[in-house]
């Protein structure tokens, strides 16, 4: 057996660090729940986490962005559920029970997908996706929608709705809850505080966000924001915003919320004073919130 001739150094006869590791998975319905998430995201990094992140489509873009080239991140791609606001008419209801349906399938999927890496988290966080919880990790969620409005003609089952969401988020070992506990001074009022929540582990953690107050000049009059969950007519939307902000005076600015958005389409409407970005993230968006005087938001809860 051979021996080492020299003695070891002491760096030699010192352990090796593992850095704790966690799992955020985010929804992709609108850029809302990465914003959000980006906070916690950036507070655990700088704790020296080893992060992995599941998204996808437009949030997993803005996300990459904001995050681009940290070495502590890992990427996942994966699908997200379907939308649950499709269709007008009659049309509506045979796709929502339509995605209600993959919408199960999906987080059945996912979760049994979790479960044979979960062991190799610290915890899971998840935003919106259900099915990324486990008995072997600690697993939270943040969620401010624990009930539902149903659309016309069903609210009669609400409670139904309400249940079954209830059931679902009851999986995870705390619900976090982004708005104030108090019933009557809140953002999102039935939606957060309902009954439903007398049994299950939650708490109240008040409003997450991402834009820090910026001391700048302001010198954009108006800025457009085209955020909240938005899929179908969103072309037509944007260019009537844009015909209409074509009466405004000033310096107006949109971001269309939309990394792969085509520009070129709403190229008549781009002039000296109106400025057209596909997503603003990083520095770009401080700045731009930062210096409008008026922000004109089509908005989800988050922003």
């Amino acid at each position: 057996m051979n021996f080492p001739t020299e003695p070891a150094t002491p760096n030699a006869l010192k352990p090796t660090v593992i850095s704790p590791r966690a799992l955020f998975a985010v929804s992709s319905l609108g850029l809302g729940h990465a914003t959000r998430s980006l906070v916690l995201i950036n507070a655990f990094l700088a704790q020296g986490y080893q992060i992995t992140i599941v998204s996808t489509g437009n949030a997993l873009a803005f996300l990459r962005l904001e995050l681009a080239d940290n070495p502590a991140i890992d990427w996942q791609d994966r699908e997200d559920y379907p939308p649950l606001e499709r269709g007008t008419g009659w049309r509506f209801y045979r796709f929502l029970i339509f995605d209600l349906f993959k919408t199960w399938v999906l987080i059945q999927k996912e979760h049994r997908q979790f479960e044979h890496s979960a062991t190799e988290y610290d915890f899971v966080f998840s935003d919106g996706r259900y099915g990324f919880y486990s008995r072997w990790t600690p697993s939270f969620i943040l969620s401010h929608q624990i009930a539902f409005i149903p659309p016309k003609g069903l609210q009669e089952i609400s409670w139904l709705s309400d249940h079954l969401n209830a059931t679902a988020l009851k999986k995870f070992d705390q619900i976090f809850i982004p708005d104030y506990p108090c019933p009557s001074s809140n953002l999102t009022g039935n939606l957060s505080h309902t009954p439903v929540l007398n049994d299950a582990k939650n708490q109240y953690i008040g409003i997450l966000s991402s834009y820090p107050h910026l001391e700048m000049n302001q010198d954009i009059d108006y800025l457009f924001v085209i955020s909240g969950y938005l899929q179908e007519h969103k072309e037509t939307f944007v260019k009537n915003l844009l015909l209409q902000a074509r009466y405004l005076p000033g310096i107006k600015v949109f971001i269309l919320g939309d990394p792969a958005a085509n520009i070129e389409q709403y190229a008549e409407f781009q002039k000296d004073n109106l400025i057209i970005h596909p997503l603003a993230s990083g520095q770009l968006r401080q700045e731009l919130f930062g210096r409008a005087k008026c922000i004109i938001s089509r908005a989800g809860y988050t922003t």
